[in-house]
């Protein structure tokens, strides 16, 4: 497997994803609310899921919060999970910055996580052909709603596996 790969990343991508020392206390999930979407492109699902802090104060992510695609039955689809660079021009191919990001008290908008999936040759997901998304958060999941599309991405190689790419949390791309 790929350095920065892991499969399945039901539980976060590591301990390491919150450090200390960031300059407001960790967030966690029930004070985030969160949605998202993609769309196709050559083939691939290019998308982002944008984060809200609900709670009354700042709280603060950093690095990769884990990101898990999901059957209609809630079951995790077989998805190797890489990590990556921001958002950008470049898509995610740009270098890994992972400062940390202070999300404001009660805002629906406060931070970007960029992702990338291509190759799904299993089974439809779901009667609709649409995936779930979850996040982990400090340990806890989230569910990511739909704010535009959840659909796979096309088969191209059946013998190589699906990947989804993740980017790190970042400030929202004006």
């Amino acid at each position: 497997m790929a350095a920065g790969a892991s499969a399945l990343a039901l539980s976060g991508c590591g301990a390491d994803h919150q450090p200390r020392g960031l300059p407001a206390r960790p967030c966690s999930a029930t004070q985030l609310s969160a949605t998202g979407g993609w769309q196709g492109a050559t083939g691939t699902m290019l998308g982002v899921i944008i984060l809200g802090n609900r709670g009354p104060s700042p709280c603060a992510l950093q690095g990769y919060v884990g990101v898990a695609l999901l059957d209609a039955q809630g079951h995790a689809l077989a998805v190797r999970v890489q990590h990556r660079g921001t958002i950008g021009d470049a898509g995610l191919d740009g270098p890994v910055v992972t400062r940390p990001v202070v999300l404001r008290a009660k805002t629906r908008v406060s931070a970007a996580i960029g992702l990338r999936w291509s190759n799904w040759c299993g089974p439809e997901p779901g009667s609709d052909g649409v995936v779930g998304v979850e996040i982990t958060v400090d340990g806890s999941r989230l569910a990511v709603p739909p704010g535009g599309n959840w659909a796979v991405p096309s088969c191209r190689r059946a013998t190589e596996p699906s990947v989804l790419e993740e980017g790190p949390v970042q400030a929202p791309v004006a």
